[in-house]
């Protein structure tokens, strides 16, 4: 096991924290609100093996908030007063929370570092493998692990990045905006080549539903491919743009073997149909 972060550390105190407190005698205050003495010796149990876990460098899979529910504890919530036991299950909750987030955007960068010695079209499926596994994540963990932010919108819903993965030469993420149902969720992640460069018929051997069209807005032919696991407000669609330099023309389906050198993940569980191609909300 390698040195401990500090975000273990703050989860090894709150744990100990609240591993003293459920030691100790239930105050007027805690048992008021929910706490039995049954629970608070299970809690105790629990939470000595959950310190254990995490004591090992791994993030224990337990939700505090969920389990103080499942037990109808309410305390610091709804305007209640919270005993020092409940405050202390809030802090570990909270450090546990923080860990997690972490530990996950990190497990998300070294996934897409990975993924940069990879052939283009090899690169765009493992995207689309880490998007549909990942769509819940707040946008922020997008742009941290994408590349370093060059230009915000006034309104922040548009981020434009200076790439890590030097095949492209810009990605640009676009964010719900606030009021919608799925505010603070992704709608769009766009990677701007060349280098980059795939055609559709490489992505359509995996990817085998599709649509495609004119742009009769800007320019150019757009392929739209429906992803492997759609999932309702998630990634619902990769689209490939190819300008009209690089369309390929003739007989049927010649315009797979157009270069591509822009390409959109979206998400929502809405697609419709523009001018310049499919749009996701």
């Amino acid at each position: 096991m390698g040195p401990m972060s500090e975000d273990n550390r703050e989860v090894l105190l709150a744990l100990d924290r609240l591993l003293h407190h459920l030691s100790e005698p239930l105050s007027p205050v805690d048992a008021a609100y929910g706490w039995h003495e049954v629970t608070r010796l299970r809690w105790l149990k629990w939470m000595r093996e959950t310190r254990a876990t995490a004591s090992e460098g791994e993030v224990p899979r337990v939700d505090l908030w969920l389990a103080l529910d499942h037990n109808s504890i309410h305390g610091g919530r709804y305007g209640l007063e919270a005993g020092q036991l409940t405050e202390a299950v809030h802090g570990a909750a909270m450090a546990l929370s923080k860990w997690k987030e972490r530990r996950r955007l990190q497990q998300l960068r070294s996934a897409f570092e990975a993924a940069k010695d990879l052939t283009d079209i090899a690169w765009l499926l493992k995207t689309e493998e880490l998007f549909a596994s990942t769509w819940r994540n707040p946008p922020g963990f997008t742009v941290e692990t994408l590349g370093t932010p060059r230009i915000t919108s006034e309104d922040g819903l548009h981020n434009q990045l200076m790439p890590f993965d030097r095949r492209f030469t810009e990605i640009n993420v676009a964010v719900s905006a606030p009021g919608s149902e799925s505010y603070e969720r992704l709608t769009a992640v766009g990677f701007v080549g060349p280098p980059f460069s795939v055609t559709p018929a490489q992505a359509a051997e995996a990817l085998p539903l599709y649509d495609r069209g004119w742009n009769t807005y800007d320019g150019g032919r757009f392929f739209f491919f429906y992803p492997l696991q759609p999932n309702g407000g998630g990634l619902c669609g990769i689209q490939l743009w190819a300008d009209d330099k690089d369309v390929v023309r003739g007989r049927r389906d010649a315009d797979l073997a157009s270069v591509c050198h822009v390409v959109n993940f979206m998400f929502g569980s809405k697609i419709r149909l523009l001018r310049d191609g499919y749009s996701c909300a």
